[in-house]
């Protein structure tokens, strides 16, 4: 299943895309002020902007997906998280089509994901960070994007991450040449 598979963007929805990267990647400024309220680079953010995969719109981060768009932000000091328009699919899914990728830490979230390239995930250039769109949403048409590859479930260590990194495990297990969870609890013993 491929994002033509599940949202065609119509002539609006490319404009407005093109508009959210060139905001995000042409603003210094708007990066610098992200990376330090998210704690994350500024040269990641604006990578993630020339890649496709990150925007700013009407003061929300865009989630830029291969088949929609995700904003965030924050509203009387709760998180929102709304699509803009498209459907779910994988963020920075596409580059799984690449057949030097092999190595893929599968994140619950885009923030994980961004923190992993933060820490240096994809020096390897066999290694690739992608998200799924939340917890609770993996369509099982995605696992031969998967197919032959090395998987690290990066699933957050609480109820809904567990559920998912069970769920998504069990889909992979017959798709993926390796299907591996992170261990949070062993992690937090070794620090």
């Amino acid at each position: 299943m491929t994002p033509g598979d599940i949202h065609q963007p119509i002539d609006d929805e490319r404009r407005q895309v093109c508009r959210m990267i060139d905001r995000l990647a042409t603003d210094d400024d708007l990066c610098q002020r992200l990376a330090k309220s998210r704690g994350w680079k500024k040269e990641t953010i604006k990578q993630l902007a020339l890649e496709g995969y990150l925007g700013w719109h009407d003061s929300k981060l865009a989630f830029i997906y291969d088949a929609g768009v995700k904003l965030r932000w924050r509203e009387k000091g709760e998180r929102v998280i709304r699509w803009a328009f498209g459907k779910p699919w994988l963020w920075r899914g596409a580059y799984l089509t690449i057949p030097s990728r092999t190595k893929i830490l599968l994140c619950e979230g885009e923030s994980d994901v961004i923190a992993l390239l933060d820490a240096g995930a994809e020096d390897d250039s066999a290694r690739l960070c992608i998200a799924i769109p939340s917890a609770s949403t993996f369509s099982d048409g995605w696992a031969s994007l998967f197919d032959g590859k090395d998987v690290t479930l990066c699933f957050d260590g609480d109820h809904a991450g567990s559920a998912a990194a069970d769920r998504v495990g069990n889909v992979l297990s017959s798709h993926a040449r390796t299907v591996e969870m992170l261990d949070w609890e062993g992690i937090r013993r070794a620090c």
